[in-house]
């Protein structure tokens, strides 16, 4: 290595090896990264990121908690664990996680997204639609958590409603949405 003890190299290196979907050499470079600096929270939270993707979510895990014992109430973290338990179909303490996450940071469109897929999941329609509604308030145009209304106004019964947003949705682009409407009859004008 050119630069093996360089926090930068490494953490650079790391991010550009996820993005290549590298994944072993992610985890060597973040891993270089904590060994250089066990201080720093993002070669944790990173490291993390990878573990989650490779579906390792017991060492994803204790990768966020590190982050989050380096630098509590850090939303970026917070948000993962709520998706780390998500997957594991955890919902109430995915649930649990996403709520600290907007309690940390209340304009974290992503975080109450998030919250509406565990509340979906566990068929709370409702606050499945409020956590949605919010994340849209924070995002206007933010077609994924459009569709995620309108699916949760369509489990409720409400497909008035839910043709309004899926429309919305397909309105600002949203592919998945214009394929809804060219296929369904349900949202026919």
């Amino acid at each position: 290595s050119l630069f093996p003890n360089d926090l930068a190299t490494h953490y650079y290196r790391g991010a550009v090896y996820d993005r290549l979907g590298n994944y072993e050499q992610a985890i060597f470079n973040f891993s270089a990264v904590i060994e250089i600096n066990p201080e720093f929270e993002g070669g944790y939270s990173d490291r993390g990121m990878i573990y989650f993707r490779m579906k390792n979510y017991k060492k994803a895990e204790t990768d966020f908690k590190k982050a989050l014992e380096l630098k509590p109430n850090w939303t970026i973290p917070l948000v993962n664990l709520g998706k780390v338990y998500f997957e594991q179909n955890k919902y109430s303490e995915a649930i649990t996680y996403y709520k600290k996450a907007i309690e940390s940071d209340p304009g974290n469109y992503l975080a109450y997204q998030n919250l509406g897929f565990a509340y979906f999941t566990q068929k709370e329609y409702d606050l499945a639609i409020e956590s949605y509604t919010e994340a849209i308030t924070l995002f206007p145009k933010y077609y994924n958590a459009i569709r995620s209304r309108a699916d949760a106004k369509s489990a409720k019964g409400d497909t008035s409603g839910a043709c309004e947003d899926i429309r919305l949705a397909a309105s600002l682009g949203d592919t998945k949405a214009i394929d809804h409407l060219k296929n369904n009859d349900i949202c026919k004008d």
